[in-house]
């Protein structure tokens, strides 16, 4: 499965409730710890261990980065969360112990809800983490949870429970910049519209803000897996302090006993803004900053107190690195994805684009074919409606004009009209027509001297017949009847 989101609630230098309302949240009673606390450990004889519990989260509520998860992912994950790690400020190095237990309870109340009740809740309500932290290995932090659950302290309610988790899916949802619960807000499931709004969100680098009136947050949804549970000093989720389970013993030594207050007081000046005087008739003193090291109070501290100091900021800037550090490879991480995902549409769209290329090549070509054919069949039919062309002709010309451009073909026809006069239609027409009106006028000719002659001979029969005497004369031969009555003077020859 694949889980391109994670969320984690980091910490907010923001108070989310006030002192009064903080007190409630934060004590817990013998009773009420007997009902988050891991099952079947006994931790006044189990001395390397210190049990507690507290908030993990909060369903169907939008924490201080504008993310969440719904009923359904909340248990899933309430399922999921025993046996996860638990370290410090999410850094994976620092496991300081492990989650046994989850309980579901009313929202800002340790009333126990039922698996059941929570399938049909809207409204918030909160996912109770039980678990461990091992003092042998981690004895100064173990402390400092200690020192949070006791309202004494000056680190009572100021440690708490912070959580990550990867998921496969989101959807966004828009509240009014004053609301944070789900039931108070528009939840957007259309994945165009996640798409052009979700570089509004800060896991984006976006500002938060869908409007000047409206924030916009987003939504675990799908497959989700915990990443583990960190203590930090202030989170980003809506949730209660840590509450220890403080044993007997450390009980009995924050309130008597002077070998026991020196023990308790020797683990304590090893802890982070915490430093302590071994003389009880001296005030405790914190070094907050270089400045608060000076002669009068070197004479006050211990030379332990001032390497503490150093190693606290150290520590800072060490964590504060390693928090710019993940933030940036997120960011990079998220630029990257985004790069690969334009990569990718520029890729289909170029693909896409070649192909609607390739298609217009083709139709282009073909049109040019068909053009060209139609061009061709033209020029042969102009052609055969001039000439007489045979078969062979038609073959000849066509391997000549097939390929020619317009002022090529405009070159040949003038030649062609030149060598093939003879087989030019319109020419052999007027041709045979000048044979056919001379054959006529020849005929017409023949027809008049026809027509003389017979009147010749007519003339030459009348004139003989009056000049026959009464008497009976000697007779002429036919050749010479013919050609006394045919003389060359009658006759207009014409050459």
């Amino acid at each position: 499965m694949d889980y391109p989101y994670k969320t984690s609630f980091s910490a907010q230098i923001k108070p989310l409730v006030s002192e009064e309302l903080d007190k409630y949240l934060a004590i817990a009673s013998k009773q009420s710890a007997a009902n988050f606390l891991p099952k079947g450990v006994d931790f006044n004889k189990r001395f390397d261990f210190l049990g507690f519990y507290g908030d993990a989260f909060t369903a169907n509520k939008i924490n201080l980065n504008d993310d969440g998860v719904g009923t359904e992912q909340a248990i899933q994950l309430a399922e999921l969360y025993p046996f996860s790690l638990v370290d410090v400020n999410h850094t994976r190095s620092k496991c300081i112990g492990c989650v046994l237990s989850v309980t579901y309870t009313k929202f800002a109340s340790n009333e126990i809800l039922t698996l059941e009740e929570v399938k049909a809740l809207k409204s918030p309500f909160t996912v109770v983490i039980g678990g461990i932290i091992w003092k042998l290995a981690n004895p100064n932090i173990a402390e400092l949870i200690e020192k949070s659950g006791d309202p004494n302290s000056e680190l009572y309610g100021k440690i708490f429970l912070s959580w990550e988790i990867a998921f496969s899916k989101q959807n966004l949802i828009v509240l009014d910049k004053d609301k944070t619960n789900f039931e108070d807000g528009k939840i957007i499931t259309d994945a165009k519209e996640i798409k052009e709004l979700e570089g509004k969100l800060r896991a984006n680098g976006g500002t938060g803000k869908f409007d000047d009136n409206q924030r916009i947050g987003r939504i675990a949804i799908g497959d989700v897996i915990p990443l583990g549970v960190g203590v930090v000093d202030s989170p980003a989720g809506h949730v209660r302090a840590i509450v220890p389970n403080i044993i007997e013993e450390t009980a009995k030594a924050s309130t008597g006993s002077i070998q026991n207050n020196e023990k308790i007081e020797k683990n304590i000046s090893h802890s982070p803004k915490i430093v302590v005087n071994h003389n009880s008739n001296k005030s405790i003193m914190k070094i907050k900053s270089v400045s608060d090291i000076t002669d009068e109070t070197l004479k006050e501290l211990k030379a332990s107190a001032i390497t503490d100091f150093i190693k606290e900021q150290v520590e800072d800037v060490s964590l504060k690195f390693a928090k710019d550090k993940e933030e940036k490879e997120s960011a990079a991480k998220v630029a990257q994805e985004k790069h690969d995902a334009l990569a990718k549409e520029h890729n289909q769209l170029k693909e896409q684009a070649q192909k609607i290329q390739a298609a217009l090549d083709k139709i282009e070509k073909e049109v040019a074919e068909r053009a060209k054919q139609e061009q061709f069949n033209n020029r042969m039919a102009s052609l055969d409606n001039e000439y007489d062309l045979t078969k062979e002709d038609r073959e000849i010309i066509a391997n000549q004009i097939k390929d020619m451009s317009e002022e090529s073909y405009t070159k040949y026809v003038k030649d062609f009209s030149v060598l093939a006069k003879e087989k030019n239609k319109a020419a052999k027409a007027s041709a045979l027509k000048a044979i056919e009106d001379a054959k006529s006028k020849e005929a017409k000719a023949s027809t008049d001297d026809t027509k003389v002659l017979d009147d010749a001979l007519d003339k030459a029969k009348k004139e003989v017949k009056a000049d026959l005497p009464n008497t009976q004369k000697t007779s002429e031969t036919l050749l010479e009847k013919y050609a006394s009555a045919f003389t060359y003077d009658q006759f207009e020859i014409k050459l």
